[in-house]
C-alpha cells in the first residue's frame, strides 16, 4: 500500500467506502442547491411575466430594487456555495483516487469539470435572466435595449 502503508486492506476498504460516501454527499447537495436556486429564480421570472399581464399592474422603482437585489443575493450565495461544493469534491476524489491505487481499483474517470461549467454557468444565466426580467418587464418597446421584446 504505497499511499497510505500503515493500513491493511480491509482499513482500506472502509477509508475508500467513507471518502466515496462523502463524495456522494457532495453531488447531492449541490444538485439541491442547483435546484433550489433554479426553481426560486424561475419562480420570479415567471410570477413577474405573469403579473406584468394584468391590467393596472404598476411595478415601480422600490419593487423592482428589491426583488433585483434578492435575485442577486440568492444568484451570489448559491454561486458561491456551488463553487465551494466543487472545489471540496475535487479534493475528495483526489484522496479517493489515491485509495484506488492502493487497492488497484480502476478508475471511474470522474471529471470535475463537467458538472462545474453545467451548475455555475446556469445559475448565471438564469440570475441574469431573472434581473433582465425585473428591469424590462412593462417598459416600453421603444425604451427598451436593443429592442427585446418582453410578454406584458
Amino acid at each position: 500500500m504505497k499511499n497510505y502503508p500503515d493500513q491493511t486492506s480491509d482499513e482500506l476498504k472502509f477509508a475508500r467506502e467513507a471518502i466515496a460516501s462523502e463524495l456522494q454527499y457532495l453531488q447531492e447537495k449541490e444538485w439541491r442547491v442547483f435546484s433550489w436556486a433554479s426553481s426560486i429564480q424561475l419562480g420570479m421570472i415567471g410570477g413577474v411575466i405573469t403579473v406584468a399581464g394584468m391590467h393596472g399592474f404598476l411595478f415601480p422603482l422600490p419593487h423592482r430594487l428589491l426583488l433585483g437585489t434578492a435575485s442577486f443575493i440568492l444568484t451570489l450565495y448559491s454561486f458561491v456555495w456551488i463553487r465551494q461544493s466543487l472545489k471540496r469534491e475535487e479534493n475528495t476524489l483526489a484522496v479517493l483516487s489515491k485509495y484506488d491505487a492502493d487497492l488497484v481499483i480502476e478508475s471511474a474517470g470522474w471529471s470535475i469539470k463537467t458538472p462545474q461549467i453545467g451548475y455555475l454557468l446556469t445559475i448565471l444565466m438564469v440570475g441574469i435572466a431573472v434581473l433582465v426580467t425585473i428591469w424590462l418587464v412593462d417598459v416600453p418597446l421603444a425604451v427598451r435595449p436593443l429592442g427585446l421584446a418582453v410578454c406584458t
